[in-house]
């Protein structure tokens, strides 16, 4: 008891190649002499604009935690959509917990005087897709 805090959670989110430029163009033409098929044409294009993949942090949550001494979070079903990313794709998760006594969070900025522990947990990387 006496003891609040923040618990943030984020996931790291990583794609081997981006694909976002990739181009595919198709055309073609015929050409009719007299009512009788005299040509036919076709041609195509595929540009690959690959670029290295981004690694992002997506928020999921960051609760304030009250200084009662009894806080908890729970999180099911939690998808992500990668688009334009090629390759190999993984994430993992991030938790950041801060608990202090004696320690305000107030307007965003951390302060006050007493004991103040923060320390970041990171779950087991997975592929995904």
């Amino acid at each position: 008891a006496g003891v609040g805090g923040n618990l943030a959670v984020k996931y790291i989110i990583g794609c081997q190649v981006d694909v976002g430029g990739v181009d595919l163009g198709f055309g073609g033409a015929i050409e009719f002499t007299g009512g009788m098929l005299s040509g036919l044409g076709l041609d195509g294009s595929l540009s690959l604009g690959l670029a290295p993949g981004q690694v992002a942090i997506v928020d999921i949550t960051d609760k304030d935690l009250s200084d009662s001494g009894v806080a908890a979070v729970q999180l099911s079903q939690i998808s992500f959509n990668l688009n334009k990313c090629g390759g190999y794709a993984s994430a993992r998760s991030a938790v950041k917990v801060i608990g202090a006594k004696g320690y305000s969070t107030d307007d965003g900025a951390l302060s006050g005087e007493g004991t103040l522990i923060q320390s970041t947990l990171y779950g087991k990387p997975f592929s995904i897709g």
